[in-house]
């Protein structure tokens, strides 16, 4: 008979006393790291008790899969259909196609008047109950050939544009808040008319987000947004949330929460009683790095897992080579296998809210919903979203949590590997730009990615 192995043997014994003095100890870098990094957000810096009485947050129903959406990135319709095919052959519920004029930083977009050829291919070739998400780019003759050809076998028709969000990338010129009224009354028009199930319009976080949004900022935007749309339509279920799933699985997992807190308070306020808005959740394009991609799944798969502990309703992957300029279906296949495995073998989504009771994570989740909520008081007394952008105050704040980030990476105070640690070589690489240039003021959001100063140096 083989004896047991004393396997704690040798192993320190550590009292509740020993973690504390850890903690304080690590309370106090944190506290140095986030003064010299302006970063606004609230971070975990304490050793939490498990939260006594927490109630799970109220979402996606407990016990369902959320949507396993993949992006098709295309620069003209040659083979969409087919490639759309293949993800619904492959397991994926849904998918999201981009036309010209998307607010999405990667460059692959289909041209609008392919937009009647590629719906009328759709609505003969997607299986029944899938979801189609269509980026519009603000025009409104794609969302009606996607509404003309949309039958009954469609799960959802979701247009992926937010106007309002446009407004802040191009510019309070480019964009008149009389326009975006326009668009969301007359694509919510075409969805009702026709007795389609999906939204008109959507309160996008991903712009934000890949302009330096810190989550607190990212929340509030969003929710502003979301109050803009509200107010022009009157119709929640005509609104979706889309926020960006970021590598840090934690914050990310609360700021998930902390939308339903938010949206809750809202529709309690407003007196809503339609049923919960839905809260899509992408993979961000912020984490992407293109010198050593492969890390890139490594980062989408905590990413993804985040969302949908943190009870999004549908979750996409960006592909890890989503940066190359030749797409290929292997970094698709990769991206909606991730979300796969997450659902099907991990089987993640059978518990509702997870996190609920985590002491650390809902520090997290109630600090960023107070956070978010007091931006977006501010926005509000500013007028309004679209006021506040056309302002000097929300536009320049994020640029200065961006830089501030960025500034972070080139002294390697925020590590990414693969990016400014253990690189290829096994290195430690320097960014080509370490001076950080004062933000008086933000004409729109700037589109950058962590990893933009590393690569810029020759390989």
């Amino acid at each position: 008979m083989i004896a047991p192995l004393p396997l704690a043997d040798g192993f320190p014994v550590f009292t509740e006393d020993d973690w504390r003095t850890a903690v304080a100890k690590m309370r106090g870098r944190a506290a140095h790291a986030s003064a010299a990094s302006a970063e606004p957000d609230v971070a975990i810096t304490g050793l939490f008790p498990r939260r006594a009485g927490a109630r799970a947050i109220s979402g996606r129903t407990a016990g369902a899969p959320w949507q396993i959406i993949q992006r098709v990135d295309a620069a003209d319709a040659t083979g969409v259909a087919a490639a759309i095919a293949d993800e619904a052959a492959g397991g994926a519920n849904g998918v999201e196609i981009s036309f010209a004029g998307s607010l999405f930083p990667l460059g692959r977009q289909l041209p609008v008047e392919a937009a009647r050829t590629i719906a009328a291919a759709l609505a003969v070739s997607l299986p029944d109950r899938f979801e189609l998400r269509v980026d519009t780019g603000g025009s409104l003759a794609v969302a009606e050939a996607f509404a003309d050809f949309a039958g009954a076998r469609l799960g959802r028709l979701v247009f992926v544009f937010d106007p309002i969000a446009a407004v802040a990338v191009r510019g309070p010129s480019a964009v008149s808040p009389v326009d975006a009224k326009t668009y969301a009354a007359a694509a919510a028009t075409m969805l009702s008319t026709r007795s389609i199930d999906g939204a008109a319009v959507v309160a996008d976080g991903r712009p934000w987000h890949a302009g330096g949004a810190a989550e607190e900022q990212e929340l509030a935007a969003t929710l502003a947004t979301f109050v803009a749309h509200l107010r022009a339509l009157q119709s929640p279920e005509r609104i979706e949330i889309v926020l960006a799933a970021d590598a840090d699985q934690f914050r990310g997992i609360a700021k998930f929460r902390a939308m339903r807190l938010l949206l809750a308070r809202v529709a309690e306020i407003a007196a809503l009683a339609s049923a919960p808005t839905r809260i899509h959740g992408e993979t961000a394009w912020r984490m992407l790095g293109a010198r050593d991609p492969e890390m890139n799944i490594l980062r989408a798969t905590s990413a993804a897992f985040a969302a949908a502990v943190g009870g999004a309703d549908s979750v996409a992957v960006l592909p890890f080579d989503a940066l190359a300029p030749d797409l290929g279906n292997h970094g698709r296949r990769l991206a909606r296998n991730t979300q796969m495995i997450l659902a099907d073998e991990a089987h993640i989504f059978r518990v509702g809210d997870p996190a609920a009771g985590s002491g650390a994570i809902e520090a997290l989740t109630a600090g960023f919903a107070e956070g978010a909520w007091k931006r977006f008081q501010a926005i509000e007394a500013a007028g309004g979203i679209v006021a506040a952008i056309a302002g000097d105050t929300l536009l320049r704040e994020i640029a200065e949590v961006r830089e501030a980030r960025i500034a972070r990476m080139a002294a390697h105070d925020l590590v990414m590997v693969g990016v400014n640690a253990y690189d290829r070589d096994g290195g430690r690489p320097a960014p080509t730009r370490t001076r950080r240039t004062p933000i008086r003021r933000a004409e729109t959001l700037v589109f950058k990615r962590l990893a933009e100063p590393f690569e810029a140096r020759s390989p």
